[in-house]
């Protein structure tokens, strides 16, 4: 397969900077993709599958080059990023949050399970936190077109009552009054 970058688009742009919703909707169709404002860090997010092309021409040297450069700074990176980002970058990859708990993500950051609680704490936060958060980001994102019962499987709760205790958290109500009162609104 020939690279035909024309045809490539980023899945996602994290953004530092806020934008208005109008502003979000323009960047979200001048790239083709998700575009987030008020990230904690400026990246561009590919889909997994682009790794898998192949270019029209080989050069070993600098394949090579570029394949050292690349493991350098993904260790500088990883030095340097906070575990909680890495932790909520693993999240914002997942299609869905069905069976995502801390024993995964440990093991996708190379990390015993104990040893990313324990660094967690040094951040002043928990998993379960982090997981909680990237719900509620998810929630806002599907509510237009979806039943609650398949958000509630979509953010990985088991049951429906689960859903409801933390969607009562992050709102205050529960989830079928909420859309009741944003339908008025």
């Amino acid at each position: 397969m020939i690279l035909q970058l024309s045809k490539l688009a980023p899945s996602c742009l994290h953004l530092e900077h806020s934008f208005t919703q109008q502003q979000l909707q323009q960047l979200s169709e001048w790239f083709g993709c998700d575009v987030k404002g008020g990230m904690t860090v400026n990246k561009i997010d590919f889909p997994h599958d682009y790794l898998q092309f192949k270019f029209s021409s080989d050069n070993p040297l600098m394949h090579h080059a570029l394949v050292q450069l690349s493991q350098e700074q993904l260790v500088d990176i990883q030095a340097v990023q906070l575990v909680s980002q890495r932790v909520l970058s693993i999240l914002m990859s997942k299609q869905d949050l069905q069976g995502v708990d801390q024993q995964r993500i440990a093991n996708a950051l190379n990390l015993t399970p104990r040893t990313l609680q324990r660094r967690l704490k040094n951040e002043n936060c928990t998993f379960a936190q982090l997981r909680d958060q990237e719900r509620k980001r998810r929630y806002e994102l599907l509510v237009e077109g979806h039943s609650l019962g398949a958000i509630a499987a979509i953010l990985g709760f088991n049951e429906q009552s689960s859903f409801n205790r933390a969607f009562k958290r992050w709102y205050g109500c529960a989830p079928k009054k909420f859309k009741l009162n944003d339908a008025d609104n």
